[in-house]
């Protein structure tokens, strides 16, 4: 009777029987807004309570993140889709899970004025750094299109952004396409001497959480109790935005000021939003037409994505026709 109990409350509310104490896992973030679930969630215990040991590690970027998620490094990246996009060409071994936030573009070019450079027009034949196989790039490209550029005569030097930190501050750079804590490290260098051109409206940033196939079988119930932490993890954020704000900002370590300019609470939403597709192969379009990858034929994105855990949790959630 007491079994059957059990399962009935289980069937109407959601609850789940006892699990072994901190089960764990390693999830690897940038250092961005677009992180704030993952950092509210382990703030305000909501992993604990699901009984998830998570690790949350900083990363440098969401490609790191995801390049050490495929070679076992994390069990989970957290990144914008580009790095995935770039792997679904050749592996097939990982997942999408999860998204986490859809914002504007958060991705700045920090330029030189000592260059001569007050608008962006003026990057016309520059030097220009951007972080290599990533969303900047991508971002770059854009806002250089924008902006009247021809791409392809553009001076792009393609480097991990602690070494185009380190060239901008130099010289050896007229500009570099930053994001994230990047930006305000760059400009509190440069002071006076930086300039910044940002376009929010440009592009859609969705961020995401994805692992390898057989983290996802070993565990499936895991991800479903990660996906409910991140759920409370979300209506925190929406209840006391300034309180969550401040904690992603301390923890990532970002200029408060430069945070508020971005900041917008209900950029973060666990989902499964039919968006995801179709951004999906847009990246993959861009990336063929621009000769980052060879392969004629774009994946089909729905066998990237894993449905099971938030179906399981809030099938509201997911829009995505499959």
């Amino acid at each position: 009777m007491l079994n059957l109990t059990l399962l009935v409350l289980i069937s109407l509310f959601g609850f789940s029987l006892p699990v072994c104490a901190g089960e764990r896992v390693v999830i690897g973030i940038s250092p961005s807004l677009t992180s704030t679930l993952s950092i509210i969630a382990k703030q305000q215990g909501y992993f604990s309570q699901q009984g998830v040991d998570a690790d949350i590690r900083l990363i440098v970027s969401g490609s790191k993140a995801v390049a050490m998620m495929l070679d076992d490094e994390i069990d989970i990246s957290e990144s914008t889709i580009f790095a995935l996009v770039s792997n679904s060409f050749k592996r097939r071994d990982f997942r999408v899970y999860t998204q986490l936030s859809i914002s504007g573009n958060d991705n700045v070019i920090v330029a030189r004025k000592d260059r001569g450079i007050r608008k962006i027009k003026d990057l016309k034949g520059r030097k220009i750094g951007v972080l290599k196989g990533a969303f900047p790039q991508y971002v770059l490209d854009l806002m250089l299109l924008n902006a009247g550029i021809d791409v392809s005569k553009s001076k792009l030097i393609l480097e991990e952004n602690d070494r185009l930190y380190q060239m901008l501050l130099s010289g050896e750079l007229d500009a570099v396409c930053f994001y994230g804590a990047w930006i305000d490290k760059a400009a509190k260098a440069l002071k006076d001497n930086a300039v910044l051109f940002h376009d929010e409206k440009l592009v859609r940033v969705t961020v995401v959480h994805a692992g390898k196939i057989r983290t996802f079988e070993r565990n499936p119930e895991l991800f479903s109790r990660i996906l409910r932490a991140y759920i409370r993890a979300e209506e925190y954020v929406k209840n006391n935005p300034d309180a969550a704000l401040k904690a992603v900002v301390e923890f990532v370590k970002l200029d408060m000021s430069s945070a508020q300019k971005l900041w917008k609470p209900n950029m973060v939403h666990v989902a499964l939003e039919q968006s995801l597709v179709k951004d999906m192969e847009n990246l993959a379009q861009w990336q063929i037409d621009t000769g980052l990858q060879k392969g004629p034929v774009i994946p089909n994105y729905l066998d990237f994505i894993y449905f099971k855990s938030l179906v399981a949790v809030d099938p509201k959630r997911v829009t995505i026709a499959h």
